[in-house]
């Protein structure tokens, strides 16, 4: 974790919509910039948050290990600057990671220790909105993503991650979209070889 020179209260007034003089000012008091290369690990599934990261560069993925093989079910991607890296589904001073958060490239990003972000949404109306769109949105993507991989067939499955992720595409590991997918790698080569001799 360091500290640089990023212009914080324009990420945060650019990327989170925040106008609100005082609570960017707060936002840029509390926030540090931590760094991490591509491959690292940035939160485990089960430990402790001790902050929201806001992504500034950079792309991560979330997944869950099955408990008997330890495999990695991938959920969720971040690419988009402003995107919140951990979820906060049930954000408090001593909340567990719900998911393994890693870093497919090197990313940098904004942090803000949970304890003052906590006190700023309980001061600030705009930063409770932004809390609860951030939430609306995350169960949102869930919903979406579950029902994809529930009820629809993989060709459709993969058009999904293309609407969804279309900067991803070329970017991340076919092991990852096919698990994000709920695929084996098989049937993603077999939808890829379709969708490519359609285009």
């Amino acid at each position: 974790m360091e500290n640089e020179n990023i212009e914080k209260q324009e990420f945060f007034k650019t990327y989170l919509g925040i106008k609100n003089k005082n609570v960017l000012s707060s936002l840029e008091q509390m926030a540090y910039v931590w760094k991490v290369k591509d491959k690292e690990v940035i939160i485990r599934e089960g430990e402790p948050l001790p902050c929201v990261p806001f992504l500034v560069s950079g792309i991560v993925k979330g997944y869950c290990e099955s408990k008997g093989d330890g495999k990695e079910h991938v959920s969720c991607f971040g690419y988009l600057k402003g995107d919140i890296v951990v979820g906060i589904s049930n954000l408090s001073v001593n909340v567990k990671s719900l998911l393994t958060i890693e870093s497919i490239s090197s990313c940098t990003m904004l942090c803000v220790p949970i304890p003052e972000l906590l006190k700023l949404i309980e001061q600030s109306p705009e930063m409770m909105r932004l809390y609860n769109r951030a939430l609306s949105l995350a169960y949102k993507k869930l919903i979406e993503h579950e029902d994809i991989v529930t009820n629809h067939r993989a060709k459709e499955r993969y058009q999904y991650f293309v609407d969804t992720y279309r900067d991803l595409v070329d970017v991340v590991s076919k092991k990852d979209i096919a698990s994000y997918l709920h695929l084996s790698p098989e049937s993603l080569s077999r939808v890829l070889k379709s969708y490519k001799e359609e285009k």
